[in-house]
Parts: structure tokens; sequence; C-alpha cells
């Protein structure tokens, strides 16, 4: 009998918390924050301010504050957008706070070898990878420092494809910057023109902001917001039909043990019966005998 309460009690606290737990289930909430820094000659007057305005960004990031159930906070990814881009530094604000917040420049600055040519189609797919990596994050944010001028390397990566025109590369991955808040910073007049032109085609859903070379200095580069779950009405629905069939489930078993409860009962109950009877008979009998 106690076990029999013992379990009925275990069944009733799951039950009271079940939307605890599959709340718990859900993945911590981050943003992927992913930020190209043009390694280029031609955009060589300008490596110093933006890897000041990056510094500056990721000290505002390293000052947010984690709580315990937080986890290690925003994914951040330093792409060296040059003849052959590549990530130079991948990690977590926890890893930030942790490490040298300008660890990466050194690495920035040791890669002369590859500043003769610019492939901007392949630092952008490169920045799509990034975003598509699992964990998803809630928020995608992408900060580039360049001038958006698209010189690829041919046979080498100090041989270049010549400029024709200002304006993106004809196989520009848009699509994969659907879903992306993107700023752009230094960009010359000319070529935030052309960009606009072709970004005003593309759909409303591109979060493209572009900063010309007077107005960048004076733009403040912001930290992106704590990422925060928004639950849709269909995870909604998931979740109190994930709730609903638990308690069904719970309810079934109750009744179940409820009813071998109620047999266990009724046995004790018949066998202390026929156990009080055989008793009771066997005490007449020696009665009888005596007698």
């Amino acid at each position: 009998m106690n076990r029999f309460l013992v379990m009925l009690s275990v069944m009733l606290v799951s039950a009271l918390n079940a939307p605890e737990t599959l709340a718990k289930a859900q993945p911590r909430p981050f943003n992927r924050v992913v930020v190209m820094v043009d390694g280029s000659g031609s955009y060589a007057g300008r490596q110093a301010s933006a890897i000041e305005k990056v510094g500056t960004l990721l000290e505002k990031m390293a000052e947010t504050k984690l709580r315990r159930w937080e986890g290690t906070g925003d994914d951040i990814t330093i792409i060296s957008l040059d003849a052959i881009p590549d990530v130079i530094w991948r990690g977590t604000l926890s890893q930030l706070q942790q490490e040298e917040a300008t660890r990466w420049t050194a690495r920035f600055k040791a890669r002369q070898d590859y500043a003769g040519c610019t492939d901007v189609i392949a630092a952008f797919r490169l920045a799509a990878g990034e975003f598509a990596r699992t964990p998803e994050p809630i928020g995608r944010y992408l900060m580039a420092f360049t001038d958006l001028q698209d010189e690829p390397p041919t046979s080498s990566p100090s041989a270049c494809k010549p400029v024709t025109q200002p304006g993106p590369p004809a196989r520009f991955p848009w699509e994969s910057l659907r879903g992306v808040s993107v700023a752009v910073f230094w960009v010359p007049i000319h070529q935030k023109l052309a960009w606009q032109r072709v970004i005003a085609d593309q759909g409303s859903d591109l979060q493209v902001a572009l900063y010309s070379e007077s107005e960048s200095g004076s733009v403040e580069v912001m930290a992106p917001p704590k990422a925060r779950r928004v639950v849709t009405e269909e995870e909604r629905a998931a979740r109190r039909e994930q709730v609903t069939d638990r308690a069904r489930a719970l309810g079934g078993g109750i009744i179940r043990f409820g009813l071998y409860g109620v047999g266990l009962l009724i046995a004790l109950g018949v066998i202390s019966q026929v156990g009080g009877w055989f008793v009771r008979r066997r005490r007449s009998s020696s009665g009888l005998r005596r007698n």
C-alpha cells in the first residue's frame, strides 16, 4: 500500500512539473554575430578605424552580464575579407570576457600575403556558413567594414580580376542574407548608390544598412540586443498538446493504479475475512474437542 501511494505521488509531481520540463528542453536563446574586416589594399586607409570600431563593439558585448541560466552568451565570428577570406577568431561571449578582446588583431595584421585582392562573394558565403551552423541562433547580425570592392584573385592571390563598374557582383548570395541584420561601414558613395539600387530590387525582407565614408565615423556601432525567444502560436499549440498528452497519460495511469489499489484493498479485505473465518472455525473445533 505504501508503494502505491509513493508511485501516485511521483506521478502527480511529474504532472505539475510538465510545463517547466518542456521549457527547460528548449535550447538557450543566443545571437550569432559575424564581423567582417576588409584586409585589402583598397581599404588600407580605413583599417585602423575599422579595427577601433570592432574593438569598441567587442568591449560593449563583453560588458554584458550573463546569468547562470543564460549559458555562454552570443556566438561571435571575425572574418578577414581579402584574397582568401578566412575566419580568424570564433568564440562565445563568455570566452570574450575571459580572453584578450583584441587578440584577433595580431592575426589580421599578419595576413599581408592576402592583401592584394578582395573576394567579396567568398567572404559573404563564409559568413552565410557561420549563420547556418547549429545550434540555430535567435538573432543573426553581420557587421562588415569594407568598401565592397570585389576584386577576386585569378591565377594567384595577388593577380586580381579588374573592377569594371561599382555595385555587387552578379553571383552575390542575396538569399543567404535574408533574416540577417547587415550593416556595412566606410562604403564609397558611388558604391553605396550602386549597391542600394540592387538591394531595392531584392525585396523588403533584406535588412541592409550601408554607411558612406563621411558618415561611418559618426555612426555608433551598437551591440546586438540580448537574445530573447519569441514563442510562436504554433509552438504554443505544440506545447499545449504535449502537456495534454502527458495529462491524459497521467490520468490513465492514475486510474489504473487506483483500480489496482481498490483491487488490493478488496483482496486484503477478503483475505482478512477468510482468515478470520478459519481462525473462528479452528477455535470452534478446538472447543468442541475439549468438551
